[in-house]
């Protein structure tokens, strides 16, 4: 791929996204990284390996790089020299020796300056493949096409110049616009709503964690099945973030928190006026869902109230909104926008964060090598510190609790793992 020579301007939500690896910097690994897990079926040769080192090492340019500011304050990305994509391997005696490799993993630094780093763990026949992406660069469906085109070999979808080709400071009128009905939006909820979380302030140095629940294609498939039923088609991220709010109020109120649960959840806008294909950066906004905490909380009041907000949100377009709105943000330093960012729904940057990537980019096998599953290891900025994270790989439906260290004690982290397991397979 030959990186133009033009400055990757960097859009609003790359900038929000800077902000929350400003706020990840005392953290162990020192910014806000994740993890895409490649569970493999078959062994991965060293020919396989070098194959996939010489694809990622086509890219250093764009992939060893920083933030800098033009004279006019847009920020853009500075591609540079820097060293190639470092690759390591590790053996595990078994299945169970793994999760503490991918914690130990996710909690070391980028090498600086880098954007990806690749570990390989091998286990008894098959291992696994993960990949460290800095979320300064990509954002999770961004990776697996990424992961995609170095598998198929199609350099098309990197060869669109990456980021945005010009500052964007113009069209004021439509950002204004934006930041209007956003605005109009934050005002309303702060002004009804009190937002419920749990006490985050003190996470700022603290490790990741994480808890991981894999169901097979069968349990995936009934609990596809009961979400139609519960929720109406094309509802099941409405339904599995109902077994979010039904399952983290317990801890809520065990500490007698008061107020409603807010979930900022991520919304991907690839087809929604960014294009299907975009590889690199953040092309994602959020939705913010408010579950209100009232004496009815079985499954089904949840989905109402949770599947009325999303369409609320989705016909005043605040997603979008907020994506176009925050082009405004770019002026602001860092720290300033980090302390935004984290207060601003009042105190909090919400209850609980909440993802579902659907419908896989990525193929049923990596480099000619079959993959028994793919899941998401996103690490939690320290607010507001946890995190429910779902994907879909070939039929299965994986769910991954994010924290800080903290944020609960580990036996509470147990009870809520799986209480949310046993929601999705009952």
């Amino acid at each position: 791929m030959l990186v133009s020579r033009r400055k990757h301007y960097l859009n609003g939500i790359d900038w929000v996204a800077a902000a929350l690896n400003y706020q990840c910097r005392l953290t162990p690994a020192r910014g806000n990284n994740f993890l895409i897990v490649l569970e493999l079926g078959t062994p991965f040769s060293s020919a396989k390996t070098k194959r996939l080192q010489d694809a990622c090492n086509d890219l250093p340019p764009l992939l060893n790089g920083r933030i800098r500011r033009a004279w006019h304050l847009a920020p853009y990305w500075q591609s540079g020299p820097g060293p190639e994509v470092l690759f390591s391997e590790c053996p595990a005696e078994d299945n169970s020796g793994v999760v503490p490799i991918l914690q130990e993993f996710a909690n070391e630094p980028l090498p600086n300056s880098t954007g990806i780093e690749i570990k390989l763990i091998s286990c008894k026949g098959s291992g696994y493949l993960i990949f460290k992406f800095s979320h300064l660069l990509f954002d999770g469906r961004g990776a697996e096409l990424f992961l995609r085109a170095i598998d198929e070999g199609h350099s098309d979808l990197m060869a669109m110049h990456p980021g945005l080709p010009h500052p964007e400071l113009n069209n004021w009128t439509k950002q204004f616009q934006a930041g209007k009905i956003v605005h109009r939006k934050r005002l309303a909820i702060l002004e009804k709503y009190k937002i419920a979380a749990l006490p985050s302030g003190h996470l700022t140095a603290m490790p990741a964690r994480f808890r991981i629940i894999q169901l097979d294609s069968a349990s995936s498939a009934d609990i596809q099945k009961k979400s139609e039923r519960e929720a109406g088609p094309f509802m099941f991220g409405i339904y599995l973030a109902s077994i979010v709010c039904l399952c983290f109020d317990h801890f809520l109120n065990l500490r007698s928190s008061k107020g409603d649960m807010l979930l900022p959840m991520s919304v991907d806008l690839r087809g929604f006026g960014v294009p299907s294909n975009t590889v690199f950066f953040n092309q994602w906004s959020f939705s913010p869902l408010i579950a209100e905490r009232d004496e009815h909380r079985e499954l089904a009041d949840w989905i109402v109230k949770l599947k009325m907000q999303m369409m609320s949100n989705a016909a005043e377009k605040i997603p979008q909104s907020l994506r176009t709105a925050s082009l405004l943000s770019r002026i602001l330093p860092l720290p300033i926008m980090s302390l935004f960012a984290k207060n601003i729904f009042g105190q909090t940057a919400g209850s609980i964060m909440f993802s579902f990537v659907s419908g896989s980019s990525l193929p049923p096998a990596f480099i000619g090598t079959p993959l028994l599953n793919m899941y998401h290891l996103p690490l939690m900025p320290p607010h507001p510190g946890i995190g429910v994270f779902f994907n879909s790989f070939e039929n299965r439906i994986n769910a991954v609790i994010s924290y800080r260290k903290g944020i609960l004690s580990e036996d509470e982290i147990d009870e809520f793992t799986h209480s949310i397991e046993k929601c999705m397979r009952q």
